[in-house]
């Protein structure tokens, strides 16, 4: 534990300041003095990353992969082939693996999607629940009950998501595309969801066809009671091939219902190459958050677990203002997975990253690199220079 960081820059103050811890929580910000903490010499400080969709038993499979990948039912049926081979014992040290990366570069929270298939059953629940016990005290995990290959092609799938949600999920997946009847599988996940009284979380409309607007249905049945801010969509890549005023509808559509957007740039510029209009859609009012995905498979055969990253490619590809992209890492996705006191401020949580800068416009921009993460008023990652002043100022 650590009592403050001193002399640190943070958005939207002059000057400096130190952030003030008391346990696990901020204190205060206050104009910087001497006293005891780690003098972090006027680097920019930012509430920690928040990673809103992410998959841990997809990563790092590129020395498995013997096809090449020409669209998302390829990468789909690549990589369940890939899991089966490699099995939990290869899958689970590869997502601790992504998981330390993650917290290298400032990810204290994220929301993980586990994949429920007939044949594993809830196997990869059982150990993603196991890493996520290990690790809570670098990053919080949320997981959610995924059904990637759909749910209407094998009657065992069914029951998996209750058993999913017994077995310590707290989110229920959704993936229409993977089933023949999409409006079908729309309906069952808001009725297991409404039943469960869990949230909803979408892998949806990832085309660039202009003509496929599942999002619609899944906006309608959000907008009945009891479902505002409970439901999030992903990739949705086929926004950016509508026209203005198709995308505008839309937009406010979302924004009316309190459905969030989550937009993956790795992946869907990989296999889309494009993105849903992210700025557009949070200037109207949406909860646009930037997230991982996957990292090194068949979906995405590049990246490190770099949310600064993710939002740097998500602003040179869609023209994103960088400030609106520090929001889409941060705030928007704390809020998307329900993280109350996440911030700056007063007694908010103490989840903090240091950055390599002293200029907050670096953070995406450069991106800048994360000096050390610091979570629940502990450090749990940090550079060489950094973890020598930890030790002095401790």
């Amino acid at each position: 534990m650590i009592p403050a960081l001193r002399r640190a820059r943070v958005p939207n103050v002059d000057g400096l300041v130190d952030v003030v811890f008391d346990d696990d929580r901020i204190a205060r910000l206050s104009p910087t003095v001497p006293g005891p903490g780690v003098d972090v010499d006027g680097r920019v400080v930012l509430p920690g990353l928040v990673d809103a969709h992410v998959h841990l038993d997809k990563a790092f499979h590129l020395d498995a992969i013997d096809r090449p990948i020409r669209s998302v039912h390829d990468a789909i049926a690549c990589t369940a082939d890939v899991q089966r081979r490699l099995g939990p014992e290869v899958l689970r040290p590869n997502a601790e693996r992504l998981l330390q990366q993650m917290v290298r570069h400032g990810t204290t929270a994220a929301r993980v999607h586990v994949e429920l298939t007939p044949a594993l059953g809830i196997d990869a629940v059982r150990w993603h629940r196991e890493v996520a016990a290990e690790w809570a005290d670098r990053i919080t995990l949320q997981l959610v009950a995924f059904p990637q290959h759909g749910l209407f092609h094998d009657g065992s799938l069914l029951p998996l998501l209750d058993e999913a949600l017994d077995a310590g999920c707290t989110v229920l997946g959704a993936c229409p595309y993977s089933d023949d009847d999409q409006l079908a599988h729309i309906a069952h996940v808001f009725e297991v969801a409404a039943r469960r009284k869990v949230p909803l979380d979408f892998h949806i409309d990832f085309t660039s066809d202009r003509d496929v607007h599942f999002v619609d249905d899944v906006v309608h049945l959000a907008s009945l009671p009891g479902w505002r801010h409970r439901v999030a969509v992903g990739h949705v890549t086929s926004l950016a091939s509508m026209d203005d005023d198709a995308r505008g509808s839309r937009a406010h559509a979302l924004a009316e219902a309190g459905v969030s957007l989550i937009s993956l740039p790795a992946t869907d510029t990989f296999l889309e190459r494009q993105l849903a209009p992210i700025e557009e859609l949070a200037a109207a009012g949406v909860t646009v958050a930037v997230a991982t995905n996957n990292v090194q498979n068949a979906f995405t055969p590049f990246g490190r677990g770099d949310l600064l990253q993710m939002a740097w490619l998500a602003g040179i590809v869609g023209r994103v203002d960088h400030r609106v992209l520090l929001s889409m890492v941060t705030s928007a996705p704390a809020r998307i997975l329900g993280l109350t006191g996440h911030g700056l401020d007063e007694g908010c949580r103490a989840d903090v990253v240091v950055l390599d800068t002293d200029r907050v416009v670096d953070a995406v921009a450069g991106p800048a690199r994360v000096e050390a993460t610091i979570k629940s008023g502990r450090v749990v990652w940090a550079s060489g220079e950094l973890r020598d002043r930890v030790s002095e100022g401790s």
